[in-house]
């Protein structure tokens, strides 16, 4: 949007393993002051959020991403 830099991030779990997955997704949003195209990372937008607190439940939420077993 012309004037605001809207940033979706994908954040992994620390306890991940090959077999079990879990990550989340964090939004925001703040006024673009960039003096050029560069990125803006989430955790420097002025307003941000979690993606489960956005849903009906209003609680932190993470989603379970379950990899292929290497071995099969």
């Amino acid at each position: 949007m012309d004037g605001v830099v809207q940033v979706i991030a994908l954040q992994r779990s620390m306890t991940n393993t090959e077999l079990d997955s879990r990550f989340t997704v964090n939004i925001g949003v703040t006024p673009d002051t960039r003096p050029t195209k560069a990125s803006v990372a989430e955790h420097e937008c002025q307003a941000r959020q979690r993606i489960g607190f956005l849903r009906p439940e209003r609680q932190d939420h993470w989603y379970r991403y379950l990899p292929k077993d290497a071995a099969a």
